[in-house]
């Protein structure tokens, strides 16, 4: 893949969205790094732009992989498999009504396998199929992949997800032990709730706050005479946000843009009011 082709890649991508089943969402328990979610992601996307949402392989050239996952430099490429690796131990876990035996547990993985040719220089992805179901129909949550690998924090796109889920809302709660559980945290991973809300809560907030249409406000119930903190309220207020390419325009990422990505997104939504122009760059770059 040349470098008009990488960029022409990314940009198409970056303005793509992900649908995902709501009661999956709100329901399944998983952890992913950032990392992990930008690399599965993308691979959801793109089974959804090119194959009408069947999952199954797909080919992600080295470079492009990289370029998703953020690595730089020579080392790059020592870091890759192991965070395929890291991928293929993921575990994702929900509960479906069996007709026939009732509820069950289901433990399963994201990918099935992950290979590399190297002669091409190639990384293929398989995603399970089975999570297939919980990828098509609604209603559904949509994710920006523009804005998923901008997160700083790996919790914002699971809080992010869990809370459009519930649709027009404007009030969600949890017990911290339920919010825990759905965000995949272990039981020793932070376990004071000032940990959590510092190190999980905040950074994940502000994550929403910044990139998404929502504004979230975390508001704590105290109960007992140890005035513990047991049960967690979200203020879920809509906000108007500009269109991407307003925002890049209006130079709202230029500390977070790169010149080469701002100029993707630029060329990218140009494109889009202009169909010919699309085939005529593809033919003279072919």
């Amino acid at each position: 893949m040349n470098p008009y082709q990488l960029n022409n890649e990314i940009a198409r991508r970056q303005s793509g969205v992900i649908r995902t089943k709501a009661s999956f969402i709100r329901e399944a328990q998983y952890s992913l790094n950032l990392m992990q979610n930008r690399v599965i992601y993308y691979c959801i996307l793109v089974c959804q732009q090119d194959r009408k949402g069947k999952l199954g392989r797909v080919e992600i050239p080295v470079n492009l992989f990289k370029e998703i996952c953020g690595l730089k430099g020579k080392s790059a490429n020592h870091h890759l498999s192991s965070i395929t690796e890291s991928m293929l131990q993921t575990v994702i876990q929900y509960w479906v009504d069996d007709p026939k035996v009732g509820p069950k547990l289901i433990q399963t993985h994201w990918l099935k396998s992950v290979e590399y040719i190297l002669n091409q220089g190639i990384i293929v992805v398989e995603l399970n199929e089975r999570l297939q179901p919980y990828f098509m129909g609604s209603p559904y949550v949509e994710t920006e992949f523009f804005y998923l690998t901008k997160y700083k924090s790996q919790y914002s796109q699971r809080l992010s997800e869990i809370f459009k889920s519930f649709g027009n809302k404007k009030i969600v709660d949890f017990y911290i032990d339920d919010l825990r559980r759905r965000l995949g945290l272990s039981d020793d991973m932070y376990p004071n709730y000032s940990d959590f809300k510092r190190r999980v809560l905040v950074p994940a907030i502000e994550g929403v706050n910044r990139y998404t249409n929502m504004h979230i406000t975390l508001h704590d119930e105290r109960r007992g005479a140890r005035n513990k903190i047991v049960r967690l309220f979200f203020m879920l207020e809509s906000v108007e946000t500009p269109k991407l390419i307003e925002r890049v325009q209006n130079g709202e990422f230029l500390t977070e843009l790169s010149p080469e990505e701002t100029e993707i997104l630029k060329q990218l939504y140009a494109r889009r009011d202009d169909s010919q122009n699309i085939e005529q760059m593809t033919l003279e770059n072919a």
